[in-house]
Parts: C-alpha cells; sequence; structure tokens
C-alpha cells in the first residue's frame, strides 16, 4: 500500500514531506516504511542509491500497489528523483477509492421505507448518506460505515517536514500520528488509549443513521447533531426564523389505548408545536436545492462565508454549516433558489473555504484594515 503527505505552505501549493509504504508479504506479515523526501541523503551516497533501487523493485509490472486514489499523486514526488515519472505506472496499481464507491453501490442499493415493518430504518445506501453520486468516499467515512471504526485524521496537516531526529521528540509526538492513521482502535484498545482514539460503536453510528433518514422521510431539514461535542451555527435566512427547542411530551403521553389518558397540550406547547412546523417547513423551502462543500475549514464564520459567496456572485437561499461526531469534519450547506444554477454555483465554490483559503482571506483582511487604519490616520493629520 502506498500514501503521501505534504505540508501546507502559505499561498503556495502544498510541498511534499513523506512516502509512506506498507510492504505486505504472502505470509501478512508487513513492513512499514517512512521516506522524508525533505531530509534525503545527497544523490552521490549509497543510501540514496539503495532508495532508488527500492522504488525499481515496487514499481515492477509484477507489484500490486493498493492505493486511496490515484497513483499520479506520486508526480509531485518525482522531482526528487527517487523514481521517473514512467515508472509509477509499470505496476498494477489499485484504486481502492473507485473500488469501494461501486462495492458500496452494489452490496448497498436503496431500501423503500414503504416496505420496512418497524420504525427501525437503517438505509445506508449513498443517497441516504448524502453521498453524491460523482463524489468519492474518503477513507474515513468508508473505515467508519464498513468497519465502524474511527480513523483519526486530525494530525494529517503536521510538519511532516521536520525531521525524526532527536531534537524533535516533542513535535513527533505529533508526527508520528498520521503515518499510522490508517490504524484502526476497537473496544479492547480503548482501556489504553485516548479518548480521542475510541472506536465509533456501532449502535452509535445506528442511531445516527436512522436519525438521518426518519429526517429524511418527514422532509425536515433539521441541523441537529449525536450528543458529542459538534458545532452547529444558525445561519442565512434561517436567523429570521424563531428558533424552538424540542419539545418533551413524555409526561403527558401514556402507555395506553384510551384517549382519557392523553393529558391537553397546553397553549404555550401548542405555540412552540406551531413554531417548529413553521421553521421545518421554511428550512425545506431554503434547502429544495442544495450543494455541500464537505471538508470546509471551520474557522470560517458564518458572515464570512455569507461575504466570500457573495463576492462570488452566488445567489444563496441559506446557508449552514455542521460539524460531524464522527469523522469531525466541517460541512458547508448551501440552499440554492435556482436549480439550475447549482451546477454553477459547484463549480465557482470548489476551492473555496479550504484551509489555503482561509489563511489568504485572513491575509487579506489584515492588509485591508491595515490600509483603512493608514488612511484615516493620514485623514486626521
Amino acid at each position: 500500500t502506498l500514501d503521501t503527505e505534504s505540508v501546507c505552505v502559505y499561498k503556495k501549493p502544498n510541498k511534499p514531506a513523506l512516502i509512506q509504504l506498507q510492504i505486505i508479504q504472502e505470509n501478512l506479515f508487513s513492513y512499514i516504511i517512512l521516506i522524508e523526501v525533505c531530509h534525503l541523503p545527497h544523490p552521490d551516497e549509497h543510501t540514496f542509491k539503495l532508495i532508488q533501487r527500492l522504488f525499481e523493485y515496487l514499481f515492477e509490472s509484477s507489484k500490486n500497489i493498493y492505493i486511496w486514489g490515484s497513483i499520479n499523486e506520486l508526480e509531485k514526488v518525482s522531482k526528487f528523483n527517487l523514481f521517473s515519472l514512467d515508472q509509477i505506472y509499470l505496476s498494477n496499481n489499485i484504486n481502492l477509492q473507485n473500488r469501494f464507491k461501486n462495492y458500496w453501490h452494489e452490496h448497498h442499493p436503496h431500501q423503500s421505507t414503504l416496505l420496512s415493518t418497524n420504525n427501525d430504518i437503517s438505509c445506508i445506501c449513498e443517497q441516504c448518506l448524502d453521498i453524491q453520486l460523482n463524489n468519492p468516499w474518503s477513507l474515513q467515512d468508508a473505515v467508519a460505515y464498513q468497519l465502524h471504526k474511527l480513523l483519526d485524521k486530525r494530525y494529517t496537516c503536521s510538519t511532516f517536514d521536520i525531521a525524526t531526529s532527536s531534537t524533535n521528540i516533542p513535535s513527533l509526538q505529533q508526527y508520528t500520528r498520521a503515518p499510522y492513521d490508517n490504524i484502526l482502535f476497537d473496544d479492547d484498545q480503548e482501556q489504553r488509549t485516548s479518548p480521542q482514539q475510541r472506536t465509533i460503536l456501532l449502535n452509535e453510528r445506528q442511531r445516527e443513521l436512522s436519525n438521518e433518514r426518519q429526517r429524511k422521510l418527514s422532509n425536515e431539514r433539521q441541523w441537529e447533531l449525536s450528543n458529542t461535542t459538534t458545532t452547529l451555527e444558525q445561519i442565512s435566512d434561517d436567523e429570521n426564523i424563531p428558533q424552538t427547542p424540542q419539545i418533551n411530551l413524555s409526561h403527558t403521553i401514556h402507555s395506553s389505548n384510551n384517549p382519557t389518558n392523553l393529558a391537553p397540550l397546553t397553549i404555550d406547547e401548542k405555540r412552540k408545536i406551531h413554531n417548529r412546523s413553521c421553521t421545518l417547513k421554511q428550512r425545506k423551502k431554503l434547502y429544495r436545492h442544495e450543494f455541500i462543500r464537505r471538508g470546509i475549514d471551520n474557522r470560517f464564520s458564518i458572515s464570512q462565508i455569507k461575504q466570500i459567496l457573495r463576492a462570488h456572485k452566488i445567489n444563496f437561499l441559506a446557508i449552514n454549516k455542521a460539524t460531524s461526531s464522527t469523522t469531525n469534519r466541517t460541512s458547508l450547506y448551501i440552499g440554492i433558489e435556482n436549480r439550475t444554477l447549482l451546477s454553477q454555483a459547484e463549480h465557482a465554490t470548489r476551492h473555496l473555504f479550504t484551509t489555503a483559503h482561509y489563511n489568504e482571506f485572513r491575509y487579506q483582511q489584515r492588509e485591508l484594515h491595515s490600509n483603512n487604519y493608514r488612511h484615516h490616520h493620514r485623514s486626521h493629520k
């Protein structure tokens, strides 16, 4: 198996930093090899020649290389002269990301609710999981839904270009996390791992799927996440909609078919139910035509997102962002009035709201404030 890691460079393309290899032998015993391309030996040294020979061996036509995505991500690493562009296409490169999408589509067709005999609805087709037809699966989502385990990706933006020397021991605590981000954590490991490494329990996943499916069935766009710490902001036109809390009527309903056991609703409870119904109907209308930007930088505020969308002439009805408790990724939901403009809006925002975009946006904001301050200061002299 093969993967690469890069480091973010402000206002520049990401810099390749690490090549991760897992060599699996016939007896299933495997080696993990980490190659720090920012700290390679001199090309004339014997060690450099050995690394080149390693890649010659790996890229033979008889070798299978499994990768989550396309092998062409190695093209940006070829500048270090460890291998050539032609070499990386000699081996039998297997894109597991494409295979998994086909596998999920084949083994998890849509389950019609009309065939369900109870309220335990757990359809996990791509449509019900909000995974669009042309969108690939992320590795952490695939692991979460297929294996019901947590793939911690929070440290994949670490400083991979630091050297693994004894002087960098504090930094290595984070550095060593991402090369092993394919390690999964299960129940018997929970006692000796940190809380951030806990397993996604199957019953928690089923509850989330059931809640999400129930929301679709009732045509209610509710941005309510699980009991863990998640981030949710009400935005755009939703700000003008009165928000009402969930109403707990458990004290008025009893387990009996006798109507006399049902306590009458108070005027306040009726008002809350009416307001909630109006809110859900309004949200359904606002998000009737929507597209989703997954994996955005959570530091973008709602007002900043609105400002950026307006600057790109994207007419939105409502926007919302939410952070998943299972993958820790933030998704941005954008409601568009005109369905025919969905593709255009998706294309215009494909590079927006990333970490690199946030850094650039903050830089522009600081420059603007600095220029305004200097202009104001000169005008009062």
